[in-house]
């Protein structure tokens, strides 16, 4: 058990149960772990237990675990993007090396149309009318 200090989130507890498994699969160790926010006895808010599940080689540090969990969104959201705009998901390739490839190419592929945004923020067809809203300016969602 250790207990950290997050800027944003306050005093949280961790804890960690080692080596149990999932039942039918005796051979794969996983960890479970549960965060807890320590809120002051003051506090009228209400905060529920966090449990994750650890099932790799190199765990980090318990310290470490809140940190790590918090900066998937960022990663989660990428994936979603990569399977629902980007199409990642609809190529039908025929062996797994070009499978690879392709899954290489999509992180390279998000990579040039994030550094891109600029020169396409502003530029529309001549037939579009930008759409603002108070002074932004919204592009239309592009659907397949």
């Amino acid at each position: 058990m250790v207990e950290v200090k997050d800027s944003k989130l306050g005093r949280l507890r961790v804890r960690m149960w080692q080596d149990l498994h999932f039942s039918g699969s005796a051979t794969h160790a996983m960890q479970l772990i549960l965060v807890e926010r320590i809120l002051p006895e003051e506090s009228r808010s209400k905060s529920q237990p966090l449990w994750l599940v650890w099932v790799g080689e190199k765990m980090p540090p318990l310290s470490e675990i809140c940190r790590q969990y918090l900066r998937r969104f960022a990663v989660d959201h990428w994936y979603r993007l990569l399977k629902q705009r980007l199409h990642w998901t609809v190529p039908q390739l025929s062996t797994p090396q070009q499978g690879e490839r392709w899954s290489d190419l999509m992180p390279i592929l998000s990579w040039e149309l994030w550094l891109a945004r600029d020169l396409v923020a502003q530029h529309h067809l001549p037939w579009q009318k930008p759409l603002s809203v108070s002074g932004t300016i919204i592009l239309p969602r592009l659907e397949p």
